[in-house]
């Protein structure tokens, strides 16, 4: 089993199913990373880090993965506040939920979504500035 996908589908139909995150971005929610001629503004998830719990002495694998995702907004805005409104709409969509994912006939448990870190920071890129507002949420999945 690999805990990964289920965390990436359940952020996905987290965030896309958010009508607040979505009246701000519409469809642009993308993982790893948006297509480079993207509209603006936009949310990203990507994997960053994370473990696994194995289960000592039993022939089951491991017990539960907690694996730690960037989730973002990114606008390209001089002012931090468009960016920081799409935040804190990503953040109500995931921060404390959970969901039953089915990937491949096997149903994964995330047991738990929880924000570990905000993130800010300012990209200059020629003449355009972007914004990158969000948080590191660390997802605790184990499969049923």
């Amino acid at each position: 089993m690999n805990e990964l996908l289920p965390g990436i589908k359940f952020l996905q139909d987290r965030l896309t199913g958010a009508a607040g995150l979505t009246a701000l971005v519409g469809q642009r929610i993308y993982s790893g990373m948006a297509p480079q001629k993207a509209a603006y503004p936009l949310v990203i998830h990507a994997y960053q880090s994370g473990g696994v719990t194995p289960a000592l002495g039993a022939d089951v694998g491991r017990l539960m993965a907690d694996p730690r995702f960037l989730v973002k907004a990114v606008t390209q805005e001089r002012d931090p506040l468009a960016a920081g409104r799409i935040a804190n709409q990503i953040d109500e969509a995931i921060d404390g939920k959970s969901a039953a994912i089915v990937i491949d006939g096997i149903t994964y448990n995330v047991q738990g979504c929880i924000m570990e870190q905000q993130i800010h920071f300012t990209e200059d890129v020629g003449d355009l500035r972007y914004q990158h507002f969000g948080g590191l949420y660390r997802l605790y999945i184990s499969e049923q």
